[in-house]
């Protein structure tokens, strides 16, 4: 990497694995929706429920966010880590539904605190024909959490119950928490944003290319979360799976998307970033409406859900480099409003997927398809003045 800081490649290593463990607090509901259910002495609908309730603290996000843009990013990303550490240990000590309501919102304000910063803080440290790349390669964590995390938690559930796997992220955040403070380098904000210069959240508000952005992430992001949220209970239900065969299965759909992301991270800077998007979302549709010659076998509804993740990530990683150079003056504050247009969708998403799915997994596939069509006709009108930012 071309960069001026000989320590970006330790910094964006750390924050790549701290954000793994940190998404792991929502991503494990996912595959283990019906155990946590049923360990909880719960319906499905009511995880579901607190899962997109959770979602709203991303409306949150936009509001901290300019924190990070007067203040630097340091603080963003320890106060993220922080809280992630209280909503597992929450869990740990108290066992039950009303903590993992609770702990599933403090985890998702966490996320949507962290984030920001965090792509903040790499942009800054970037030029604009380089950050298809580094985004690509701080997504890995994103797929290391299905890949690596979710099936170690499968593990600490089976033999130690479902609580073991909040006790066993709270511990990681702590050591999250002392690792931030130890290595992540303070930083200044960028010089626009201490001069006052458009920090404020009306701002975004305001911004044509802003609003079709987050029109985009909501659409995109809800659809896919018709999927997510209730592949675990269509793999369960349609093959019969146990727990360590549902983790397993969440190792095979990290490896789609660490794929996704690693083609993103290789290809979205010289491919140009709204074209990969676009990729992402053709693969995505073609996937969609192929999902009943695939649905009828195991191979083939992995198969399927693989293609499914891989073109998902494909495409939202390459929004996360597009989404930077929007308004570059208020990074922090503008990935923090896209970030809650995607957290809105799978509030919305959590909430509709049981109902469509009690008639059929193939009409959250079918809406998924729309939702996507959608979001291609909106990333077409989105513009964005390439202008390399100089470090």
């Amino acid at each position: 990497m071309k960069t001026k800081q000989p320590s970006l490649v330790f910094d964006l290593g750390l924050l790549t694995v701290l954000r793994a463990v940190l998404q792991t607090i929502t991503r494990m509901v996912y595959p283990f929706l019906a155990v946590f259910a049923r360990g909880m002495e719960v319906q499905i609908t009511a995880v579901t429920t607190a899962l997109g309730i959770s979602m709203l603290t991303a409306l949150l996000g936009p509001l901290l966010a300019p924190l990070s843009d007067r203040y630097g990013r340091r603080a963003g990303i320890l106060l993220g880590v922080s809280i992630f550490t209280l909503s597992a240990a929450l869990v740990a000590v108290f066992p039950g539904f009303p903590a993992f309501a609770v702990s599933l919102f403090l985890g998702n304000l966490a996320i949507n605190i962290f984030l920001p910063a965090v792509f903040a803080f790499l942009s800054d440290r970037t030029s604009y024909d380089r950050r298809g790349f580094v985004m690509g390669i701080f997504e890995i964590s994103w797929a290391a959490s299905f890949l690596i995390i979710v099936p170690l938690m499968g593990v600490l559930i089976q033999n130690y119950g479902w609580q073991s796997a909040f006790t066993a992220l709270a511990l990681l955040g702590m050591i999250g928490i002392v690792s931030v403070i130890a290595f992540i380098p303070g930083s200044h904000p960028p010089a626009a944003a201490k001069a006052g210069e458009g920090v404020h959240l009306a701002a975004v508000f305001t911004s044509r290319n802003a609003l079709l952005l987050m029109a985009f992430g909501l659409f995109f992001a809800m659809g896919n979360e018709l999927i997510s949220v209730m592949f675990g209970v269509w793999i369960e239900d349609t093959f019969a799976l146990q727990i360590a065969a549902l983790g397993a299965a969440s190792a095979i759909l990290g490896l789609s998307e660490l794929g996704g992301e690693g083609l993103s991270a290789a290809i979205t800077d010289r491919f140009g970033k709204e074209r990969t998007v676009a990729l992402g979302i053709l693969i995505n549709i073609i996937a969609l409406a192929a999902f009943p010659l695939l649905r009828d076998t195991y191979a083939g509804a992995i198969s399927w859900l693989f293609v499914i993740y891989f073109s998902f990530e494909l495409a939202m990683v390459s929004s996360i480099a597009l989404a930077s150079e929007v308004m570059p003056a208020m990074r922090a504050t503008l990935l923090a409003a896209y970030i809650a247009s995607h957290a809105i969708a799978r509030m919305l998403g959590d909430m509709a997927a049981p109902y469509l799915y009690t008639r059929g997994f193939w009409l959250n596939a079918l809406v998924c398809l729309v939702f996507n069509v959608v979001a291609l006709i909106i990333l077409r009108s989105i513009r964005i003045k390439n202008a390399p930012i100089q470090t």
